[in-house]
């Protein structure tokens, strides 16, 4: 993902769909340029869970942890990650699916 000069700012975050029963999930973030990170739990009515900040990342690929907060009850949620940098602000998101017995990315 490297942009050329002046681009807007693109973000992606691997795996695209996350079933998980266990409190942290291990993501690959790529950015086309170095960015500020946050991150929102949502829950299947588009409410807010959890907020985040992930922190300054460089341009790459980079490997976050984002951790689920306790007592999440079962069902789907969304993650959303909102990277802020010089080329403009880019959005990316994932699916959660919380109660399964594994954790691991689809």
């Amino acid at each position: 993902m490297t942009p050329a000069k002046g681009a807007p700012l693109a973000v992606r975050v691997k795996p695209a769909r996350v079933v998980c029963g266990g409190s942290v999930l291990r993501l690959r973030v790529d950015l086309s340029a170095a960015a500020l990170v946050r991150n929102r739990l949502l829950d299947a009515r588009g409410r807010v869970v959890k907020r985040g900040v992930v922190g300054m990342l460089r341009a790459g690929s980079s490997s976050v942890r984002v951790k689920l907060p306790r007592g999440l009850r079962r069902g789907s949620y969304r993650l959303i990650f909102d990277a802020r940098g010089e080329g403009g602000t880019a959005h990316a998101s994932i699916r959660v699916k919380v109660g399964s017995r594994l954790c691991r990315g689809r």
